[in-house]
């Protein structure tokens, strides 16, 4: 990882407690260089929650800036709190995190 790369990774918990503290299903917060397809568009991810091991993988290309990283690790927060995709909860959860942000900033 670049120095800029790790600045931004090191950055992880004070974007998680933007929206509030660390879901306790979440056991690691991991980089990888390369991701599979997701099962939907069979596009490249950048981000997946794996609820059976807790885990949220994020590709290395989203430490290139900040914004794309924290939007990529706040989805797949929300998808840990939410534990679903592509339903309503996920929505709300999403919604309940930018209101949330909001909140914090103004």
């Amino acid at each position: 990882m670049t120095k800029e790369e790790l600045q931004i990774f090191n950055r992880t918990d004070e974007i998680i407690k933007l929206v509030g503290v660390r879901p306790r299903n979440i056991t690691e917060i991991k980089i990888s260089e390369t991701m599979q397809k997701d099962t939907q568009f069979f596009l490249p991810a950048v981000g997946v929650w794996e609820s059976e091991t807790g885990r949220i993988i994020i590709k290395k290309s989203c430490l290139k800036d900040l914004r794309e990283y924290a939007s990529t690790l706040l989805h797949e927060i929300a998808h840990a709190k939410s534990d679903t995709d592509l339903t309503r909860e996920f929505e709300l959860e999403l919604t309940n995190m930018i209101g949330t942000l909001v909140s914090k900033i103004l």
